[in-house]
C-alpha cells in the first residue's frame, strides 16, 4: 500500500473527501495510491491539504 493511502487511512479521510479537496477525481487518485499513474509534477507538488 502506497504512503498516500497510509496517510489518508490513518486520518481516517474517504477516498472522495481528499480528492475534492485536492481537486482531483477519485478515480485518478485511486489510481495514484496503487501506483497505476503518476500525477503531473505541478499536482504532484502541491500542499496536501487534506493530508496535513
Amino acid at each position: 500500500m502506497g504512503k498516500i493511502r497510509r496517510e489518508r487511512q490513518g486520518r481516517e479521510i474517504g477516498l472522495r473527501e481528499m480528492a475534492k479537496v485536492n481537486g482531483v477525481r477519485p478515480t485518478c487518485l485511486s489510481k495514484v495510491e496503487r501506483d497505476e499513474f503518476r500525477l503531473p509534477y505541478e499536482l504532484a507538488r502541491g500542499d496536501g491539504k487534506a493530508v496535513r
